[in-house]
């Protein structure tokens, strides 16, 4: 296991592109919900906006209680899963993640966040018109 990194070394212009790259993924979202919204008939169409909006919302919630633990902790044993080491985003400040040497560890998270967020509002995709929500 490599040492961990170490704050100073820190970059400030890798730390703004990855937060300005959170705020554009936090964009797709709405705008996915949008782009669906288009393709189906006007009686789904706020369904879809609000399914994608809602995903946003039930995975934050999800990935700051444990997603975020399990998918990345470098706390953990095993290779597969991580564990509860990083519940509730205990110690995840300033310090860097090792997948991100050079960005807070808090900066890293979010910016997976909106990831993780962005992954069942594709699926949802999917399900356009079959279900209906609104």
């Amino acid at each position: 296991m490599s040492s961990p990194a170490r704050v100073d070394n820190l970059d400030m212009g890798a730390t703004v592109w990855m937060i300005a790259s959170t705020a554009l993924v936090f964009l797709m979202i709405p705008g996915l919900g949008y782009f669906y919204s288009g393709m189906v008939r006007s009686k789904n169409a706020l369904s879809l906006v609000f399914l994608c909006v809602m995903a946003l919302a039930v995975v934050t919630v999800q990935w700051v209680l444990w997603g975020y633990s399990l998918a990345l902790s470098e706390t953990s044993s095993n290779g597969f899963i991580g564990d509860l080491g990083h519940w509730l985003f205990l110690d995840v400040d300033y310090r860097p993640h090792p997948n991100a040497p050079t960005v807070p560890g808090v900066v890293f998270a979010t910016y997976q966040c909106m990831f993780a967020a962005l992954t069942p509002g594709l699926a949802i995709g999917g399900a356009a018109e079959r279900i209906r929500v609104l």
